[in-house]
């Protein structure tokens, strides 16, 4: 049985111990931490979450799913994109689609 048709995202981020005083977690910024969208799919990222804010990889992973490319696809072609800008990057993404 189905028990709803909505999609919903989760975050988590690294917590006070390293929160810079005044700085907004990524983990609130929509798009950057996470991204659903109930027509195609949604991802979550985790990393530096100053880069994540400048690139907002959950969105783009999922503006490329929309475009037709599988979760896998989409999340290698956000972080490549990260990467050509900034080498050093370590992070991750997670996509799934709506089926």
């Amino acid at each position: 049985a189905v028990v709803s048709t909505q999609s919903t995202r989760g975050t988590s981020t690294n917590g006070a111990t390293h929160k810079i005083p005044g700085r907004v977690s990524d983990s609130v910024i929509p798009g950057a931490g996470a991204f659903v969208d109930n027509r195609v799919g949604g991802a979550v990222a985790t990393g530096d979450g100053d880069v994540m804010m400048r690139f907002s990889p959950a969105f783009l992973t999922v503006e490329i799913m929309r475009g037709g490319a599988r979760p896998h696809d989409a999340a290698v072609e956000s972080i490549k994109r990260i990467a050509k800008k900034y080498p050093q990057f370590s992070g991750a993404l997670v996509a799934a689609s709506k089926d």
